[in-house]
């Protein structure tokens, strides 16, 4: 009986004792519009209007560090999140004509740098006969 009390105290004293610690995720996704269910949608249209007509250069220092385990995944989430930032930097829905380039600095962490224009989506209206030319072009 002894010996199964000192088990349980010993089990929580371990257990209590412990460093309790958490991973931290972050994700970005886009486009994500499409209905996933077999709908008939009355087509959408909108304006795109550049929020400067100078090119952004936004510029970012990730958590990663890339070693030689590093997967063409974690690298790609990266270069996502600096475009995410770079969008709500400049408090736009898209970068226009984003250019992306990453590098690492001397302690191996990524540095990401997006280049673009900002962008929001403006003027949202369901489309109409007048309309017509857009799904011509849209079909080639």
């Amino acid at each position: 009986m002894k010996k199964l009390l000192l088990c349980i105290a010993a089990a929580m004293a371990l257990s209590s004792c412990g460093v309790q610690t958490h991973a931290i995720y972050r994700e970005a996704s886009g486009r994500n519009i499409e209905p996933s269910q077999n709908v008939v949608v009355t087509p959408l249209l909108a304006d795109l209007e550049l929020i400067t007509e100078t090119k952004q250069v936004y510029t970012e220092t990730s958590d990663l560090v890339v070693t030689g385990v590093t997967g063409i995944e974690q690298i790609d989430a990266a270069k996502n999140m600096a475009l995410l930032n770079a969008a709500k930097r400049y408090d736009a829905d898209t970068m226009v004509a984003a250019l992306v380039s990453v590098d690492t600095d001397d302690n191996g962490h990524l540095v990401i740098t997006v280049t673009g224009y900002p962008a929001r989506y403006t003027n949202f209206r369901k489309m109409t006969s007048a309309d017509a030319w857009v799904s011509s072009i849209v079909l080639k």
